[in-house]
């Protein structure tokens, strides 16, 4: 049982983003917690989908509201008469009161430069997260988006803990009814019994055509091995199969549709050409329960070609592919 005086010491899961990046970040703060025997509080108020900055992300989608995987965890409203203990990690938030939530639709930089006390390196976090030491500090708040690694560099999931860990962790997430049912509902219509191949295209939509190495800038290329990676599917496998398609990107959503009749996507107003990704712009809760969908139903997939996007966490680590491919690696391979 959890005692007073250790059910205070606590990690806080704060992250204004998208989804993926959300649970993955989620999932650092519980593994630390799970080896530090610390409680874990979700804390992902000021979402970038919700109008209500005092509603927590978390419980919209989640029916969680004890544990994950044996670590007790807060959320909700409780999370802002959580009696948080002194001092905290990083010392920022020692000056920096832990409720006051940065502005949302900040970019990092501006992030970083705007709330500098609170600040400490991915890489410091990251460490942290997984190297499996603790720190004295009753309370330590994660507020990075802790992909794996210090960088962005490395975009892969190599360096995560190992598999059946993360398995664990996803598969304490329970949806709530209504994003289950929406998953249901789709599937029984659109799956059926049929051979299903997802492919996830982070296309970026403007919002990457800055960013040096990041497929925003190549959108021609991303089509391309979008493609050869589904030829190269058909090589191992040449039982026919439909495939669910999804994207930020409606240029990426037309060039499959005029190329293949078999293209299956979910019902979603996908943003204008270049006005960034789904989950910038106005809030709007319904986006946040569909990504949840696409990822559950990435999951029901036979196989799946993808970006290196955070979007893909939840899909690779739910289920085990017949055959999966990462189209940033076919297009730094082959190009």
């Amino acid at each position: 049982m959890w005692g007073v005086h250790t059910f205070l010491r606590a990690v806080v899961s704060k992250r204004i983003a998208g989804l993926g990046a959300c649970l993955i970040s989620l999932f650092s703060a519980w593994y630390f917690a799970r080896r530090t025997n610390r409680c874990l509080l979700i804390d992902w108020r000021n979402s970038m989908y919700l109008a209500d900055a005092s509603e927590n992300l978390f419980d919209l989608l989640f029916e969680n509201r004890s544990s994950i995987a044996d670590v007790p965890i807060v959320t909700g409203h409780q999370v802002s008469t959580f009696p948080f203990e002194a001092p905290f990690y990083p010392a920022g938030w020692n000056q920096q009161n832990i409720h006051v939530i940065p502005e949302r639709y900040m970019r990092n930089d501006i992030l970083d430069a705007a709330y500098p006390e609170i600040q400490s390196s991915r890489a410091l976090q990251y460490d942290l997260a997984h190297r499996g030491d603790d720190v004295e500090a009753p309370t330590v708040v994660f507020h990075h988006g802790l992909r794996d690694g210090p960088t962005d560099k490395d975009r892969s999931f190599s360096r995560f803990p190992p598999r059946d860990v993360v398995e664990e962790f996803v598969e304490h997430l329970i949806e709530t009814a209504a994003v289950s049912n929406l998953v249901e509902d789709f599937a029984a219509e659109h799956f059926g019994q049929r051979r299903v191949v997802g492919l996830h295209v982070r296309h970026g939509n403007g919002e990457l055509s800055t960013i040096d190495g990041r497929l925003g800038n190549e959108p021609e290329d991303l089509l391309d091995h979008c493609e050869a990676a589904l030829d190269q599917l058909k090589q191992v496998n040449s039982l026919p199969f439909s495939l669910f398609l999804c994207t930020d990107s409606i240029d990426v959503q037309e060039y499959f549709r005029e190329r293949l009749s078999n293209v299956i996507t979910f019902p979603k107003s996908l943003p204008a050409r270049g006005e960034g990704a789904m989950h910038t712009g106005k809030p709007k809760a319904d986006l946040a329960v569909i990504a949840l969908a696409e990822m559950l139903l990435l999951s029901r997939c036979d196989a799946l070609i993808h970006t290196d996007s955070q979007f893909t966490f939840f899909p690779l680590f739910k289920t085990r592919f017949s055959w999966s491919g990462s189209l940033d690696h076919l297009m730094h391979n082959n190009g």
